[in-house]
């Protein structure tokens, strides 16, 4: 959540780049790659979502997995 603004320093993220910059649209990779990164997304942006910080439920609109 810190990419789209690392400068941001009124908190952890910047809420305003958040909505506009994420979810990411498109995330590809290798199935050994992927995976952990999906795993540790999903858990961190549902959390996130829960807490009512950010509007979105899954942190990748669509998955491809490479080989």
């Amino acid at each position: 959540m810190r990419y789209p603004n690392p400068r941001y320093d009124k908190g952890p993220f910047d809420p305003e780049a958040v909505q506009t910059w994420l979810p990411v649209v498109r995330y590809m990779g290798g199935v050994e790659h992927a995976i952990l990164h999906l795993l540790y997304a999903r858990f961190v942006t549902k959390f996130l979502h829960d807490q009512q910080l950010i509007h979105f439920e899954e942190p990748f609109t669509k998955l491809i997995n490479q080989g």
